[in-house]
């Protein structure tokens, strides 16, 4: 009988024990979604490299192609986010990058689709350099 109760005791504690800890990780995961939520408001700069996306051996110039993803950006952040989304882009020939102010969560998308045009991009050109080697 008393391992019995040494075995219930020892169970209950660990339920216990476990119980308190599931507690405590919700709560200090539940403070982090705010500030989460008030970083996706607050309006900040970021630098972009967009040196995947663009060609040198093209025949428009850097500053052009530098342009058009400018533009290909706001298009997309328009028609996907809110009308009041402040978003100002400005295109660095030198360093092949794009300054990009806006909040949290646009910036997030920007990341997200300058990583799967690069991924693209490199799939396209995966595919050019397999079809000239082989015959």
């Amino acid at each position: 009988m008393a391992k019995m109760r040494l075995n219930f005791g020892i169970g209950f504690l660990i339920v216990l024990m476990t119980s308190v800890a599931g507690f405590f990780t919700g709560y200090r995961y539940g403070g982090y979604a705010k500030d989460y939520e008030a970083a996706q408001i607050k309006v900040t700069s970021r630098v972009y490299d967009v040196s995947e996306l663009v060609d040198r051996k093209n025949k428009m110039s850097v500053t052009t192609q530098l342009r058009g993803l400018a533009e290909l950006f706001k298009a997309i952040v328009a028609g996907s986010f809110p009308p009041d989304t402040k978003l100002e882009i400005e295109a660095f020939e030198s360093r092949l990058s794009l300054l990009i102010t806006a909040d949290g969560r646009t910036h997030d998308e920007i990341k997200d689709m300058i990583h799967s045009f690069a991924t693209e991009i490199k799939k396209a050109k995966a595919k050019k350099s397999v079809s000239v080697i082989a015959p």
